[in-house]
């Protein structure tokens, strides 16, 4: 893979404060590549992009469609000597068009893809440190005086002492399945976290992939947008972007569940990124290993790494580094 990434997508420019770039589907267009990337004066940003959309089945039953895709994510500093904190990145599902049994008109979020495994499954501890943290302490002192049982007067005195324990940072990655749009039914979108850890000033990890399965309903072959919003930093100016009612974002990707792997249907050819050839079983996705797509950039002390160290008998550790 080419380490020069460029957002070819059509683009708008927004204003002169907030420069920001906005992609969309062109007239037809289905899985495109380049999703989110936009770029603000002295402002962090994130740029998604799809690596693989692969549609298929479960057990080679086209009645148990699926859709699986992976994500990269490359997050980008602003100008000087910032750093990346944290983002916060949702993608959600959501049918569109025409659905059998349902009339026009009439909402088809029944249809919604829901997500079943995803990458990563679990948090991803690294970049450990550990830091002395002083807390107070109090201790509370009582008097009692007065005429028992018939009359107590209390008095109660507080002192206040200290105590320094260890507390351990890490930088971490974390995910699962949330509501957009909904509270109640199945889930139809994804949240993903990414955090430094702010006491080694490490920053996220600028390079990280995430993947998700998708289940469809049952012999549903309708499209669905793919809609992504990410915040860098807590960013205040995409909390004031929210509250207005409309906001200039990246606008959904259309996904269409019969462009099936090496085809080369659909209004972009091979640059459908479904349409490329794959290597992934298409038709047992749920047998997928997700863990696979992960960019492990997790450093020597990574939970798995200090898990094993905390295994080791005493001495043997050392023993096996020196032969």
């Amino acid at each position: 893979m080419s380490d020069d990434w460029p957002i070819s997508q059509p683009f708008e420019y927004a204003n002169e404060e907030e420069a920001e770039w906005q992609l969309h589907d062109r007239p037809g267009q289905t899985h495109r590549e380049d999703l989110i990337g936009w770029e603000a004066k002295d402002c962090s940003g994130v740029k998604g992009r799809l690596v693989e959309v692969v549609h298929g089945y479960k057990d080679k039953d086209k009645r148990k469609p699926r859709t699986l895709v992976v994500f990269e994510w490359r997050l980008v500093p602003g100008a000087g000597d910032n750093r990346i904190k944290n983002v916060k990145i949702i993608v959600d599902f959501r049918a569109i068009g025409l659905r059998d049994g349902v009339r026009p008109g009439n909402s088809v979020a029944d249809y919604d893809p829901v997500p079943i495994q995803w990458a990563p499954d679990k948090t991803i501890l690294s970049h450990f440190s550990q830091a002395p943290v002083t807390e107070a302490v109090n201790t509370e002192y009582g008097g009692q005086a007065g005429y028992n049982p018939y009359l107590a007067l209390t008095g109660k005195r507080n002192t206040g002492s200290s105590q320094t324990v260890e507390r351990i940072n890490y930088r971490y990655i974390t995910g699962g399945p949330t509501y957009v749009g909904k509270n109640s039914g199945t889930r139809n979108a994804m949240k993903w976290e990414l955090s430094e850890n702010a006491q080694l000033k490490s920053g996220v990890q600028y390079e990280a992939r995430t993947a998700v399965l998708l289940r469809r309903q049952p012999l549903d072959f309708g499209k669905f947008n793919v809609t992504t919003v990410a915040e860098a930093n807590h960013s205040l100016t995409a909390r004031l972007l929210r509250a207005l009612p409309i906001r200039p974002k990246d606008g959904p990707a259309a996904f269409d569940p019969t462009v099936l792997p090496g085809s080369s249907k659909g209004e972009a050819g091979d640059d459908d990124v479904a349409a490329r050839a794959t290597t992934r079983d298409w038709q047992n996705l749920d047998k997928l290993n997700l863990e696979d797509v992960l960019i492990k950039d997790w450093g020597v002390s990574s939970a798995e790494e200090l898990a094993k160290k905390a295994a080791q008998v005493p001495g043997e550790g050392a023993a096996a580094s020196e032969a």
